[in-house]
């Protein structure tokens, strides 16, 4: 039998969740209880549209969020890029949304793909959804239980 002790913690985030992951990961004191993380659509480079909605006086102050996703702030959580975790990023590049047109590269229709990849990954897999419907599909639930149990995609 496997008792607590002996049972990781496995954490997966989509968005904003993934950087809360990176935020927890660096400041954890149960560094020994963590298994396998996964990432979906996760800027963590920081998004090119908060950057332009932080150009939009008032903007942030109503959707607080987009605070948390401009590249400035991530930078100044100095999150590092090599953990001992193992962590897998989920990208999509489906940029069906209208936002994503005024984005640069290849996207999700909110977040840019070169954005979610880091070097510390351990995997990196990128599939044709956009960014509000990829963590709803049964591939990325397959995947990361795959991670999960495996560190790999």
């Amino acid at each position: 039998m496997i008792s607590q002790k002996d049972t990781p913690i496995h954490l997966v985030g989509h968005s904003t969740g993934g950087l809360l992951i990176r935020k927890v990961l660096q400041e954890t004191e149960w560094k020994d209880s963590i298994g396998h993380c996964v990432q979906i659509a996760t800027p963590n480079r920081g998004s090119q549209l908060a950057h332009v909605a932080s150009k939009i006086t008032g903007y942030t102050e109503h959707y607080k969020t987009l605070r948390s996703l401009n590249a400035t702030y991530i930078e100044q959580l100095n999150l590092p890029d090599m953990t001992p975790f193992a962590i897998g990023a989920i990208a999509g590049n489906r940029n069906h949304l209208w936002l994503g047109k005024l984005l640069q590269g290849e996207n999700d229709g909110r977040v840019e793909l070169d954005s979610v990849y880091y070097p510390g990954l351990a995997d990196f897999i990128k599939l044709p959804y956009g960014h509000k419907e990829i963590h709803h599909q049964k591939e990325v639930a397959e995947l990361t239980a795959r991670f999960l149990l495996t560190g790999h995609f």
